[in-house]
């Protein structure tokens, strides 16, 4: 998904916590939405990096909501099917 454009800053009351060491994640939409996952993150060193510099430039982190499927092929399907939608959160680091 990295040739995709995600273009515009952090949508207001979107925010991703993330733990010390990438070891967990808490996404939580604007008021009325709340928590939308918690759990574990698992990820390359190489996305880790980027995200911490994006995080630096107030860059935030594209989240994908939509059924249930993750991997970056089926992401694209759903939006492209209207099933999926993608927004800009702002990033904390805990």
């Amino acid at each position: 998904m990295v040739d995709l454009e995600f273009v515009g800053g952090p949508e207001p009351g979107w925010r991703v916590a993330l733990d010390a060491g990438a070891a967990g994640v808490r996404v939580t939409g604007p008021a009325g939405l709340g928590e939308m996952f918690a759990g574990e993150l698992v990820c390359e060193p190489d996305w880790w990096r980027q995200v911490e510099l994006d995080h630096r430039a107030g860059l935030g982190l594209v989240v994908v909501t939509g059924t249930a499927r993750t991997d970056p092929d089926a992401a694209l399907e759903m939006m492209e099917a209207g099933r999926a939608v993608w927004v800009r959160a702002r990033t904390t680091f805990g």
